[in-house]
Formats: structure tokens, C-alpha cells, sequence
């Protein structure tokens, strides 16, 4: 089985960014943003076969999941 993706949104100032194996990647006006773009990077790697979790601090510090997604079968 592949191993399972995670994208995680956080606030970077005044910017939110996508956290992606422990890299910064974007700077997004909203969080809305972010996630929508952190949304289509896990869409397509469950396209080409990975499980992928989408994640975001709440006002905790804690990471809550999203949206996740698998592959389909082919």
C-alpha cells in the first residue's frame, strides 16, 4: 500500500501556506485559498495512487483533517 500524503494549512503571518513533508510551499491571501490549492494537490495524488489527507490548524494549534482522498481502483 502507498503511504498516505498530508498537506497541512497554516498561518504564516499574514499569509497561509500549504506545510508539505516539512516545506513551506505558497503564500495565500486566505485560508480559503490555501486550501482550495492544497485540495488540487491531494486530488491528484490520489490520481496517481496515493492515499492524501488535507489538514489545517484550528485555533488550538491542532491539526484537523479537511478532506481526504484515495485512489480509485483501476
Amino acid at each position: 500500500m502507498a503511504s498516505k500524503l498530508e498537506y497541512l494549512i497554516v498561518r504564516n503571518g499574514d499569509v497561509w501556506s500549504i506545510v508539505h513533508r516539512g516545506f513551506h510551499a505558497g503564500e495565500f491571501a486566505t485560508r480559503e485559498a490555501a486550501l482550495e490549492a492544497a485540495d488540487r494537490l491531494a486530488r491528484e495524488a490520489a490520481g496517481i495512487g496515493y492515499d492524501a489527507e488535507v489538514k489545517a490548524l484550528d485555533d488550538r494549534g491542532q491539526a484537523r483533517r479537511e478532506r481526504e482522498y484515495h485512489p480509485h481502483p483501476v
